[in-house]
This record gives structure tokens, sequence and C-alpha cells, in this order.
């Protein structure tokens, strides 16, 4: 009888002859299927580990074999240590950082790998370039071209004293319900204790508190506590206080009238039209000026027999036979003609933002209330205030990665400064706008925004390159 081991071998006989037929067509071949593609497959092997063993030995004997950097137009990243180096002049100069570099060729170079060993017998230069500036810099695309947003907060320290906490949202709008028209607010400036009426964008510092809130009705009006980074933002516009009027008291071409007494003319169906007596005649003011001048406790030298209830009630035709021409307003920044309207948002602890889209906008801000103060797990801190005394945003929030180029403005007109802010939150000056290129920047990038916003952000190195050249550590 047939073993176990008889049937297995007649088994594996069958199949190599099956495996044969179909591969081969040949039931009983000479060679055995697939001998060749095995051979063939382990010769290349044995041929691609000789290739490598006579690159390996190769480069063990010359190291060092990439010479393209010797070109001079590339920033060289040396691979084993991150350093970098600019050849000129047959000399290899470290450059203290990468804007250096850039700064140091003078055009927006790429940047080249090369290993120790290709830079090994180099003669070698001093470290080069501009302390302090940045080793990193935003891609063109990540540019943020959006508005920037001021925020501000009363906060309460571990004493328990009141501060005022500012961020900045480079690139965002503010968040809250945006103010209306001629709608306003008071801001009390928590680190000075000065008050301001803030009102289509500006800041009216209020310099005669009893005219400002007698004469306006703004008594019962809370003061939202804002800090000086945040008010300091703002353009300055005319303070709110009683107009100045020369003579006080004395006679006016005015029949029965005194200088600086506030007279009305009231007509139907229209506003009515104030006026102040002056030793020619009457002055147009506006509603705001002639209720800060009756408030205020000068104007009593106008009035010896005691301040009446009102002004003075005229007729048309004798107010149009006595009117000088109205005082010349000089911009946006004069106080409103009327009342503004006061905000039901304000509080003391309220959150206060202003969006800035622009010098070009028509308001300088867009002031929002009601909000949550932003916060982020990369909100970069700052020192809070400058060495000259330049109040601070006290926290920049600025997404990873990103930038900004802007141009800080101080008005509509005129060239400004062009300053780099990275995503550390540090703002560096340009030399001029030429640099804007060297950076791998075009002139579409920069957007415009008022200095005074600007300057909210930690000043850095400026960015020069005739600067890029300086020798920091000598050889």
């Amino acid at each position: 009888m047939l073993t176990r081991r008889d049937q297995v071998q007649s088994y594996q006989f069958l199949i190599q002859r099956v495996t044969s037929a179909l591969t081969m067509r040949e039931t009983d071949p000479l060679t055995p299927p697939f001998r060749r593609f095995v051979i063939t497959g382990f010769g290349s092997i044995v041929v691609a580990c000789i290739v490598m063993a006579v690159a390996g030995i190769y480069g063990l004997l010359n190291p060092g074999g990439n010479e393209s950097w010797r070109t001079g137009d590339q920033v060289i990243l040396e691979r084993e240590t991150g350093a970098l180096y600019v050849f000129r002049d047959s000399r290899l100069y470290r450059a203290a950082n990468y804007a250096s570099a850039l700064l140091l060729l003078g055009k927006n170079a790429g940047t080249i790998d090369v290993s120790r060993n290709s830079l090994l017998g180099v003669p070698r230069g001093p470290e080069v370039g501009i302390a302090g500036a940045p080793n990193g810099l935003p891609q063109p695309e990540n540019l943020l071209h959006g508005p920037w947003s001021l925020c501000s907060r009363r906060v309460t320290d571990t004493n328990g004293a009141h501060l005022a906490s500012t961020v900045l949202i480079v690139g965002d709008t503010a968040p809250g319900r945006s103010l209306a028209g001629e709608e306003g607010f008071l801001a009390d400036n928590i680190e000075t204790g000065d008050e301001y009426l803030v009102v289509n964008g500006y800041r009216h510092k209020i310099t005669d508190s009893r005219a400002a809130k007698v004469g306006l009705a703004l008594n019962q009006e809370p003061l939202v506590q804002v800090g000086s980074a945040w008010l300091d933002a703002l353009p300055a516009g005319v303070d709110l206080a009683p107009m100045p009027i020369p003579g006080r008291g004395g006679p006016s071409a005015f029949p029965g009238a005194l200088v600086g007494q506030v007279m009305v003319v009231r007509t139907v169906g229209g506003p009515p039209q104030y006026y102040v007596a002056l030793a020619e005649g009457l002055r147009p003011v506006s509603e705001v000026e002639s209720a800060l001048l009756f408030a205020s406790q000068d104007t009593a030298a106008a009035y010896p027999g005691g301040m009446p209830a009102g002004p003075r009630e005229i007729d048309p035709a004798q107010a149009a036979a006595m009117t000088l021409p109205a005082a010349p307003e000089s911009g946006p920044e004069q106080l409103p003609r009327t009342r503004p309207r006061m905000s039901g948002l304000a509080a003391p602890d309220a959150v206060v933002c202003g969006s800035f889209q622009g010098v070009q906008s028509p308001a300088p801000a867009t002031i929002a209330l009601g909000a949550a103060l932003p916060v982020s797990d990369s909100d970069l801190v700052t020192a809070r205030r400058t060495r000259a005394g330049t109040s601070l945003a006290d926290r920049i929030l600025i997404a990873p990665g990103s930038g900004a180029l802007v141009e800080s403005m101080q008005g509509t007109e005129g060239p400004g400064t062009v300053q780099l802010i990275t995503e550390q939150g540090v703002r560096y000056p340009l030399a001029s706008r030429d640099v804007v290129g060297m950076l791998g920047y075009s002139p579409s990038d920069v957007v415009s925004l008022p200095a005074a916003l600007v300057a909210r952000v930690p000043e850095g190195a400026a960015l020069d390159p005739a600067a890029a050249g300086t020798v920091l550590l000598q050889n």
C-alpha cells in the first residue's frame, strides 16, 4: 500500500505539472517555472547593493560635494545646525536672522539646504545682521488685510484695584453692537481720571465738566471705564467745553443784549437756530455750543440780573439783520451739532471696541459696545508701556503663522511708514518701500492704518539694508 509520504509526493508532482501547463504550456519542462525571474531579481539586488556600497565609499572619501551655494544668490541653511549664511566676496557670513540675510542679499532670495561638510574649509567672515530682526517672516498669502480692532474693559486685580485690560485684534472686526449715527457714550480714563465724550469715532475731552454735564444733561449717564491705550488710538476731537467769548458782559450791537448772552429763533416746522451775542452782532452756534455756553459759570457775567431759565427768544427778522458769519468748521473732529443719543449699553465695566478699516474710511473707527472681551490661547502679552511712556495694548491677538504689512499714517494725505507685524506681536519699521520687495511682498499687500492705532503694538528693530551688514560678533 502507498504510504502517506508517497501520497504527498504524488500530490505535489500533480500540482507541479498543472502549474507548468498553465505558465509554460508544457507539463514536463526541462527547467522549473519562474527560474528566469528569480535569477534576474536576485541579480538586480546584488548590483544595487554594489552601487550603493561604491557611492557610500566615495562619499566617505570625498565629503561635501555640493557647490551650488557659491553663486551667492541664496540664503544658505546649514542642515545640521540651522545656521544661516550669506556667501559674498569668497567668504561665508553668518546672518543673525532670516530678515538680515535677505536684506544683506538685497532681494527676495530662496533658501538652499547645505550640509556642514559642504561648507568645510570655506573662509568665514564675522557674524552680521540686525539684532532683534525677525527670524521668520509670514508668507505673502498669510498676510492679514482686514480691519484692526482694539477692545478695552475694566477688570479687577488681586488687590481689588480697578484696571483696564486692552486687547488688539489684528485683521478682524470687533464684536458687539456697533453704535449707529451720532450715538455715543461717556468714557473715563481709568489711569488718569480724564473724561471724554466718544461719538462718531472721535474722543472729545471734557474740560468743563459742569457745563458739559448740565448743559447736555449727562449727569445721569454712566461712565465706561477704559484704558489710555484704547483712548489714545481714537483721533482727538475738539474739547467738549464752552467756546471762548471775548469781552463777555460788555455791550453788543444787538439791541438790548450783552456780549455772551445766548439767543434762539424758533420757527414752525424747523429746528431752532441758536446765536451768541458778540460786540459786532449775533454769531450762529449749534445746539451743543449754545447748551455749553448757557451752562457755563462764566456766562453769568453776561446776565447781571441773574441767569434766566433759558435762551432769549428773538424775532427771525431781527436775527437776520444782525447775523455775523458762522465760525468755520475745520473737519469731522468738530463737536456734534446736536446732543448725541447716549447708548443704553454703556456701563462702568462694559467692553468697548473700536474697529479701524483704514485712514480713508468715512469714520475713523466703528465703535461697538456690549461684547465679551476676546481671549485666545495664542494671546501675546506686552509690557503695557514703552520706555518713552506710550501706552501699548496689554495683549495682541493675531493668528499663528500670519502677519500684516501696514502703512502707519499720521493723516489721510502723504506717505507713512511701512511696518511689518509678525506672529510674535511685534512691529518692525521698514527703512524704505524697497524693503517690501526684498522681503518677498508686493505694494498691494500694504494696508493703511492710523499711526495712533499701530503704535499700540510693541516696536522692534528697524529693517534697514544698510544695517544688515553690521558686525555683531567678530571671528
